[in-house]
């Protein structure tokens, strides 16, 4: 009756050590910070990456889109998220992302 005694102890304290491993949530552990690395430019040749934009004002009619802010055309896509109606002349906040010479809006509130 001692020996099942202890096996349900050392198995109690198996779990415990189980579940008191930390487990990584997002891969294998990184050795260096992302954030100390340097960014060195691209020699491959590829497009930069894009960067982020933000626009207010009144809905125009874009030139090679259906929409424009200021006169800088907007793409809207299937990614993009609307808030509100589109009505030329509305008021529109839009931010995004400009890749070359596109702005690709994320998120479009109209008020």
């Amino acid at each position: 009756m001692a020996s099942g005694r202890q096996n349900t102890g050392s198995t109690f304290d198996q779990i415990k050590e189980l579940l008191l491993t930390p487990i990584p949530l997002f891969g294998k552990p990184q050795r260096r910070s992302r954030m100390n690395r340097r960014k060195s430019p691209r020699r491959d040749g590829a497009a930069p990456a894009p960067t982020s934009f933000h626009l207010s004002g009144p809905l125009e009619k874009g030139a090679q889109t259906k929409f424009s802010i200021n006169g800088q055309d907007i793409v809207i896509d299937a990614d993009t998220w609307i808030f509100g109606e589109f009505r030329l002349g509305s008021l529109a906040t839009v931010k995004g992302e400009r890749l070359g010479s596109q702005n690709f809006a994320k998120k479009v509130t109209i008020s």
